[in-house]
């Protein structure tokens, strides 16, 4: 049984690289086309002008004091985010490896149901 579950395995990795290669020739087809299109191109330049302009604007407006404290604590609140979702997916696999569920009731008595995943890296 392990033998041919490595089989499908590999055989499923060689579907995934040639899914990749295809898609990859495809994109550059259509990026290829996008560059040999006049037009297109006289937009992207005039969108790239347009752009260096909002973005400094941006940046000016980012550096005001007021705006530049609560864009500090914007980056605070999403790396702590960032942090308990992280704890909270460790969590949920000891729950499941534990327990076998796949859900949860929340503080506010909602059943809320989750997954678990795992990735070839």
């Amino acid at each position: 049984m392990a033998g041919e579950t490595k089989q499908l395995i590999l055989k499923r990795l060689q579907i995934i690289e040639d899914l990749k290669k295809e898609l990859n020739l495809k994109q550059t087809m259509v990026k290829e086309v996008l560059e040999n299109d006049g037009d297109y191109q006289t937009l992207v330049d005039e969108n790239d002008k347009t752009k260096k302009a909002k973005d400094s604007r941006k940046k000016e407006l980012l550096q005001l004091p007021k705006i530049a404290n609560i864009n500090s604590g914007i980056l605070e609140t999403r790396k702590e985010l960032s942090e308990n979702k992280e704890v909270l997916s460790e969590e949920l696999m000891v729950l499941y490896a534990t327990e076998g569920v796949t859900e949860i009731t929340d503080l506010d008595g909602n059943t809320r149901q989750f997954k678990v995943s795992v990735k070839l890296s």
